[in-house]
């Protein structure tokens, strides 16, 4: 009690959340609709609560442990009001020898998930099949496994339609057993084009690093098919991943003590490497990770120092694992030329080599034609700092305009940012749309902008295009 009372803090909320709040400890059933949870609030004279304000009462109790609730498909319809539930539906699974007793024939199934982290819609159909209504729920189930990044479903890569399939199992990346070997990697990897360095994200507090790699695996699992070899064997190992990222390009996810790793090769040995592929990986990555210290509720001192950038050398006369010492990545930036970490006889283009993890303001393949959401303009709003001012006029807004948005905004910078954004789309809204705006924030040299956060909107925009 002593620890915990200076880490507690007072939130006010509505009055009526609170009576919701207690409405919805007599529901019986594990999960509910939003649908009914708005039929509960008419029914029982709560004051009007639209379902913005829902939402964020349900992301609200989210928070504080007390039920499980995700705003995106396909779950976003869907509320776990007992957290317990779901734990031991996942937990049956995992614990699942004592069913096998009862039914022998699921036993190789169970010995398959233990040992290689390979969980088959077999054995959960078996173990959940009329086990306290979890066979009922199962595609919720499973969707929210998928979203605690718990579980993901293994994919394969389809070279005729450029995407991954589905293979109808999932992957439990914290049960991944087998261990690489030196000898696999180099037969699956020999003669393949690499990128010119390692990008490596160290931890200061490695007790978490194994926890995130799971989480990254499963994350990745959900983007990308797992590589396979010449036996059809997955490249699926306890302390390495490998993914197609795209129909020539590899991306490979390892652990290393309190290091977790990110390197990419071209498939095609005349082949040089797409740097917007590598980028894109990179970022990921780097999003997941920033997710996982959010939702682990770290101290600000670690979000602070969450991990350091550094790089390996990749030059050819290293082995696949590069060169033995790190630099910080910053040191890509300094010069033209910079010497091996490892001080070996040979030199690195430190243009090209960050140039391949970072784009910069480079924006490939913008095709989203449709009016941004005021949700996109937040997020937006948010990758745009200082000299925002000179924007505003670019997209068409006049000084007048501006003035009195920074004078309506007095102690928010964002939030002028934000109103002013609006301001563009109401004025134009035709036009209002991510290519365009790209391409007039590309001509702003002097505005601070974070264009890793720019793309990543870009590519979930993308992404729903597809």
């Amino acid at each position: 009690m002593d620890i915990g009372r200076p880490k507690t803090r007072t939130v006010e909320i509505p009055t009526r959340w609170v009576d919701l709040d207690h409405k919805l400890k007599y529901v019986t059933q594990k999960v509910i609709t939003i649908g009914k949870i708005q039929t509960l609030v008419s029914e029982n004279a709560f004051q009007t609560m639209s379902v913005g304000e829902l939402k964020l009462f349900l992301q609200y109790q989210h928070a504080k442990g007390t039920l499980f609730y995700f705003d995106r498909d396909p779950i976003a319809e869907y509320v776990v009001l007992d957290p317990q539930y779901l734990i031991d539906a996942f937990k049956c699974i995992i614990t699942s020898e004592r069913f096998c007793r009862k039914k022998p024939t699921i036993r190789p199934l169970w010995k398959k998930l233990i040992s290689t982290g390979r969980l088959g819609m077999e054995l959960i159909v078996n173990v959940w099949g009329g086990n306290e209504g979890f066979i009922d729920d199962k595609d919720i189930l499973l969707e929210y496994l998928k979203s605690h990044h718990i579980i993901s479903e293994a994919k394969q890569y389809n070279e005729d339609i450029d995407k991954a399939r589905g293979l109808g199992w999932f992957v439990v990346p914290s049960l991944l057993k087998v261990h690489r070997t030196q000898s696999e990697l180099n037969d699956y990897l020999t003669d393949k084009v690499p990128v010119h360095v390692r990008f490596v994200l160290g931890f200061e507090f490695s007790s978490v690093v194994q926890l995130l790699f799971h989480r990254l695996v499963a994350a990745a699992l959900g983007r990308w098919s797992i590589a396979n070899f010449l036996k059809g064997d997955l490249m699926m190992y306890e302390n390495l991943i490998i993914f197609r990222l795209n129909i020539n390009h590899l991306g490979i996810i390892e652990i290393n003590d309190n290091l977790i790793e990110l390197t990419a090769f071209n498939l095609c040995p005349d082949r040089k490497i797409e740097a917007h592929i590598v980028d894109s990986f990179r970022r990921f990555v780097e999003n997941v990770i920033s997710r996982e210290f959010v939702a682990l509720q770290v101290s600000d001192e670690q979000k602070r120092t969450m991990y350091t950038s550094y790089y390996r050398c990749k030059h050819a006369c290293h082995s696949l694992n590069g060169s033995k010492h790190l630099q910080n990545i910053s040191h890509l930036t300094k010069n033209t030329i910079y010497p091996c970490p490892d001080s070996l006889a040979h030199e690195i283009d430190t243009s090209t080599a960050r140039s391949e993890w970072f784009q910069e303001d480079k924006i490939s393949g913008c095709n989203s034609n449709k009016v941004l959401t005021d949700k996109e303009l937040s997020r937006i709003a948010q990758a745009i700092g200082m000299n925002w001012q000179f924007l505003g006029l670019e997209l068409g807004l006049t000084s007048v305009q501006i003035d009195h948005i920074t004078e309506d905004n007095a102690h928010s910078v964002a939030m002028r940012i934000y109103k002013m954004l609006l301001q563009w789309k109401s004025c134009d809204t035709i036009n209002a749309t991510m290519n365009n705006f790209v391409k007039v924030l590309q001509t702003c040299s002097n505005v601070n902008v974070e264009w890793d956060e720019i793309r990543n909107i870009v590519d979930d925009l993308n992404m729903e295009i597809e």
